[in-house]
């Protein structure tokens, strides 16, 4: 849809946290003063309540942190094992195609294992723990490590390891900071926000695409292609690039 209906590419899901909370808030105003200065499909005014909401919980939860360190150093360490993890699966994903039956046999080990232990890096902090986890139980076996160290990817699963352990050790101190509070919060209402600013923007497009005539739904889109435009060289810590929530299936 970012190619056919005149979306500019923007990755949305790559902005650090204040970028992020900007790009809301620039695109809530602007769909706020679309709504008020012209009769809309009632899908908008619903929509935007929702965002709204989400949109304020967020603004809250990330200005109380945002002078924590430890926030700061969970979700650095959110992203190291996400590039860990991706690494890892997309270097078995690699060896797919190869017919030589000692590597084809040590991909087809790996690969089953992946398949039934899928991991999504846009879960919460808690459940994608237990995700990775399982993951590392399950390469833990004698087989897979052969078959890791077949391919020579031992290195690439120590790393995923490591990055785990790390980002547990911040977890518990973050836990201890907010004294019961859950962390993961902010990264749940992130999502919430990503589905609903999805919503509006591929909505805007289909109904600009469908009414040509609406003039006022092609500058609501030409409004926000703009506000997408100056977050397109902003700082990114996400190592994916893609729109699509990736979900791991070697």
């Amino acid at each position: 849809m970012i190619y056919t209906y005149g979306i500019k590419q923007l990755a949305v899901r790559g902005l650090d946290s204040a970028s992020f909370l900007q790009l809301m808030i620039e695109s809530r105003e602007a769909i706020s003063s679309f709504i008020k200065e012209h009769k809309v499909e009632a899908v908008y005014l619903k929509k935007l309540e929702e965002f709204s909401t989400a949109l304020d919980a967020f603004q809250k939860v990330f200005l109380t942190k945002s002078s924590s360190k430890a926030v700061q150093s969970l979700e650095v360490a959110d992203r190291a094992r996400d590039a860990a993890v991706l690494t890892l699966s997309n270097l078995v994903q690699a060896f797919s195609r190869v017919t030589e039956p000692a590597t084809k046999a040590a991909y087809d080990t790996l690969s089953t294992v992946f398949k039934e232990h899928k991991v999504s890096v846009t879960d919460s902090y808690e459940k994608e723990s237990v995700k990775i986890n399982q993951l590392l139980g399950a390469l833990a076996h004698a087989d897979c490590q052969r078959a890791l160290a077949s391919l020579y990817l031992t290195t690439y699963l120590d790393q995923l390891v490591a990055a785990q352990a790390t980002f547990e050790h911040i977890y518990k101190l973050r836990l201890e900071e907010q004294k019961g509070q859950v962390p993961s919060q902010a990264k749940i209402l992130r999502a919430q926000l990503f589905e609903l600013y999805n919503f509006f923007i591929d909505f805007t497009a289909v109904m600009t695409s469908a009414y040509p005539d609406r003039r006022e739904l092609s500058d609501l889109l030409k409004q926000l292609n703009v506000i997408r435009q100056r977050y397109k060289k902003r700082k990114s810590l996400k190592v994916d690039k893609e729109e699509k929530a990736p979900v791991l299936d070697a």
